[in-house]
């Protein structure tokens, strides 16, 4: 999971490429896609960030630039930002779920089809053994 506090910073900086080319880049898997709709959920309301970023540094003068670095600073301990963070773990958390279902399911599947079985002649929990990679998510994940 990404750090809320980069999270913001990143969004309040770029929030509009990222998903303006995430967009723009087709997925074909469905795990992929998962992952597109993700990073748009996330970074896709910091693009109102952004633009009052960019509309905050615009306006600003040479001589107030201290003054915004420590408000930046500031925000970050503000309530509403704390909030923020808050959504972007829920969000986070709930795809992280989704992505568990996803590889739990293609890894039945691959064994269905390793060992010649219809989708309806046993069940998944008896063809893969998941129990140890549930203790280490990094691994039960990128090990598909």
């Amino acid at each position: 999971f990404l750090n809320p506090v980069a999270l913001v910073f990143v969004g309040s900086v770029a929030a509009f490429p990222i998903v303006l080319f995430n967009m723009l880049t087709p997925m074909r898997t469905e795990r992929a896609r998962l992952a597109q709709g993700y990073v748009n959920m996330m970074y896709g309301p910091l693009i109102l960030s952004q633009i009052g970023t960019l509309a905050v540094v615009w306006s600003s003068t040479f001589w107030e630039t201290p003054k915004l670095y420590f408000l930046t600073l500031g925000l970050m301990l503000n309530v509403p930002v704390m909030l923020i963070w808050c959504g972007c773990l829920l969000c986070a958390s709930r795809y992280g779920r989704y992505d568990m279902m996803h590889v739990e399911q293609q890894r039945a599947a691959r064994a269905r089809q390793a060992l010649k079985l219809t989708p309806d002649s046993e069940k998944d929990a008896d063809l893969v053994d998941l129990t140890e990679d549930l203790q280490r998510h990094a691994e039960y994940l990128y090990s598909v």
